[in-house]
């Protein structure tokens, strides 16, 4: 009987001798294109022949996963000519409502730790948008998850530009929780000085005490202001006069203060209704004077007139 030895087959892959790879190489950069077919090779080689013209060769133009065009312009100045071509785009094709021009810009993920319970994620995106000047769509906040200790965390996706002023290139060693815990105080401040602000042009002192109008301002306050920008609000809506006698005050207590500005305008009142009261019947006497002048002139004009005689 024979014997048959079978023999492994190659396993090296079926190559079509119908497809060549073309590889070809520009002269005036370090770009090189390599394609199956002549056809994709053809249109990649006339996008680049367009971009040295625009003296741009370092442009790539990708294909995302729906299909639209990315166009990519790297360098120091690429925001700038990335918006100059934006908007020349938006120009051309404003008439027509098939295609959309976007400016997608570069974002990066930072993570916040150490988040008070009065800190949420509308006052972290009003304070970044309110301070970077930019869009509410630009940033994406996470909802904050609670640790054991009840210190929050956030994942933020914001622009580069933000991410690197936002993180810690060299944090503390010691102390990170109260390093962290200043910052948020005195980012915040800001943003609770202005909401103040906005909400005392309807809530003025009026006829209220000092004290009453220092307990409307916490109540407004909700705990989120320091007692630094509360005397400062305080202090602008008190008259000038009273202004004058607290500012020689030294105290930190700010419902001392106040009580001090309760006595202060005690004081002041008695003195204005007497000096109206004083002062009333003066003005009385000197109105029925020139009322009793102006009917004296009145009457010896009428005098003349009449017994003045007629000639001719």
């Amino acid at each position: 009987m024979r014997k048959y030895i079978k023999v492994q087959k190659d396993t090296r892959p079926h190559t079509s001798r119908n497809n060549v790879v073309y590889k070809i190489q520009c002269n005036d950069c370090d770009a090189s294109y390599v394609g199956q077919t002549s056809r994709q090779l053809k249109t990649r080689i006339t996008e680049h022949r367009n971009h040295i013209r625009h003296n741009t060769s370092t442009r790539s133009v990708k294909r995302s996963v729906n299909w639209a065009f990315l166009i990519e312009i790297p360098g120091p100045e690429n925001e700038m000519k990335a918006d100059a071509l934006a908007n020349k785009l938006q120009e051309v094709f404003q008439d027509s409502q098939e295609i959309k021009i976007s400016r997608p810009t570069i974002t990066s993920n930072l993570r916040i730790s150490y988040l008070d319970d009065s800190i949420t994620t509308t006052d972290i995106l009003f304070w970044i948008c309110h301070t970077y000047n930019c869009n509410h769509a630009d940033i994406i906040i996470n909802p904050i998850s609670r640790a054991r200790n009840r210190m929050g965390t956030t994942l933020i996706k914001c622009p580069v530009r933000i991410a690197n002023d936002l993180a810690d290139k060299e944090p503390p060693l010691e102390g990170k929780y109260l390093a962290i815990k200043n910052r948020i105080i005195n980012t915040l401040e800001g943003i609770n000085q202005s909401r103040l602000r906005k909400l005392l042009r309807s809530h003025e002192i009026e006829d209220d005490k000092p004290s009453v109008f220092l307990q409307r301002l916490r109540h407004l306050a909700g705990g989120h202001c320091t007692d630094s920008v509360l005397r400062t609000l305080f202090l602008e809506q008190l008259p000038d006069s009273v202004r004058a006698v607290l500012a020689i005050s030294d105290g930190e207590d700010l419902f001392k203060l106040a009580l001090q500005a309760d006595k202060v305008i005690e004081l002041y009142k008695p003195s204005i209704s007497a000096l109206a009261v004083a002062s009333s019947p003066q003005a009385a006497d000197s109105i029925d004077q020139q009322i009793a002048e102006l009917r004296t002139t009145i009457e010896s004009v009428y005098t003349i007139a009449f017994q003045k005689p007629l000639t001719r």
